[in-house]
C-alpha cells in the first residue's frame, strides 16, 4: 500500500512539473500578432521608397526572427528590420505581465499595464541617444506588444545598437535616469544583415497604419 501512495505522489509531482515547464515554454515562445510581424510603413519610409523604388532595400537579422529573451526574462524582442535608405530600424518588443506586476511591487504601486509605463531608447556604440520613435501597441495572452519605429538612425556609422528600456516614472523633466530598467542587444557588427524580400516589404499598402508617438527625450542621462 505504502508503495502506491509512492506511486501516486511521484506521479502528481511529474504532472506538477510537466504543468510548469509548459507554462514556462509558453510564456518564452508567445508568437505576436502578425501586424508585429511585419514591415511599418509611416511616412518617412513610404517618402524614401516613393522618391526611388527601385533601389529600396529592408534587412533583417535572422538570429533575432524568433524571441529573443533578456537574461532576467523581464522583455523579449523579434522581428528586427532595418531600411538604410531611410535611416530607420524596426523592433518588436514583448512585454510578460508579470513584469509589470514585478515593477508595480518593487516600487510599491500597483501599474495597470506596461502600456503606459515603459519608455525605450535605441543607444549606439558611441552612446548616442535615439529616443523618438512611432509605434503600435496590443496586449493579449497575457503580453505586451509593440512594434518601434525609429528614425533617423546613421546608416553607415552604427556598429553596435541596444535597446535600453525605462521605467516612465524614473523620467524627470525630459532627462533620463542613469541606469536602465532593461536593455538589450538589438544589433552589433558580427551579425548579418540578410535581405527581406516577404510581400510586406515590396510596396506600402493602400491603408495608413495609424501610429502613436513619443517624443524626442532630452540628451543626456542624469
Amino acid at each position: 500500500m505504502k508503495k502506491v501512495f509512492k506511486f501516486i505522489k511521484i506521479g502528481i509531482y511529474l504532472i506538477a512539473l510537466g504543468a510548469f515547464i509548459i507554462l514556462i515554454i509558453g510564456a518564452f515562445n508567445v508568437n505576436p500578432p502578425k501586424e508585429y510581424c511585419e514591415l511599418l510603413w509611416n511616412d518617412k519610409l513610404i517618402s524614401v521608397y516613393e522618391n526611388d523604388p527601385e533601389s529600396f532595400r529592408v534587412y533583417y537579422l535572422s538570429e533575432y526572427e524568433k524571441n529573443y529573451s533578456s537574461e532576467d526574462g523581464k522583455f523579449s524582442f523579434c522581428k528586427v528590420r532595418c531600411i538604410e535608405a531611410a535611416q530607420q530600424w524596426q523592433i518588436t518588443v514583448i512585454c510578460n505581465d508579470s513584469t509589470v506586476r514585478d515593477l508595480g511591487e518593487k516600487i510599491g504601486s500597483k501599474l495597470s499595464s506596461d502600456k503606459e509605463n515603459f519608455t525605450f531608447v535605441l543607444k549606439d556604440q558611441d552612446g548616442n541617444i535615439y529616443s523618438e520613435y512611432d509605434y503600435i501597441y496590443t496586449h493579449e495572452k497575457r503580453h505586451g506588444f509593440r512594434r518601434l519605429v525609429f528614425d533617423g538612425i546613421p546608416r553607415n556609422s552604427v556598429s553596435k545598437l541596444s535597446l535600453c528600456i525605462y521605467y516612465t516614472g524614473d523620467i524627470q523633466n525630459g532627462s533620463l535616469p542613469a541606469k536602465p530598467f532593461v536593455t538589450l542587444s538589438v544589433f552589433n557588427s558580427d551579425l548579418t544583415k540578410k535581405n527581406y524580400l516577404e510581400d510586406d516589404a515590396k510596396h506600402p499598402p493602400k491603408e495608413k497604419t495609424v501610429f502613436m508617438h513619443h517624443d524626442k527625450l532630452s540628451e543626456g542621462t542624469k
